[in-house]
């Protein structure tokens, strides 16, 4: 219905081929974003992981995107608290960690964190099973 709706150009038209749903694109572009975010593959089953979709940011300027250093270039991400009442940690029930070419520093300084505020995981920190890759 949406493509047959933004298909077509006001005027009863054909759109070019290439352009013929760019506008339907644009209407659920963050629906798919949201959706794409919620597949993964099977490997990953035991990570049990909560997924936050965001929705599409054009205009960096005034957005709340911050950035932060990545190994090979800057990466955005969205800050926000994750906890149940001020002060309180979440309850975690347990931690996969990785994957992660220094696991004995990163499980340390994960370790650090978490203590630092107060939360500890029911059943630990392990880390996954899932081989390092670098690219």
């Amino acid at each position: 219905m949406i493509a047959q709706e933004y298909g077509e150009n006001n005027d009863g038209n054909q759109s070019p081929a290439t352009h013929s749903y760019q506008a339907v694109f644009e209407k659920i572009e963050s629906e798919l974003l949201c959706i794409a975010a919620l597949l993964k593959h099977p490997s990953f089953q035991e990570e049990e992981e909560w997924r936050i979709g965001s929705p599409v940011i054009t205009d960096y300027v005034r957005s709340p995107v911050l950035f932060r250093e990545g190994a090979s270039m800057l990466v955005p991400y969205f800050e926000f608290k994750l906890t149940l009442a001020p002060r309180e940690p979440i309850p975690l029930e347990h931690i996969f960690l990785g994957p992660t070419p220094n696991i004995s520093l990163s499980m340390n300084s994960l370790a650090l964190y978490l203590a630092k505020r107060g939360i500890k995981p029911r059943q630990g920190i392990r880390y996954c099973q899932i081989p390092y890759r670098q690219w």
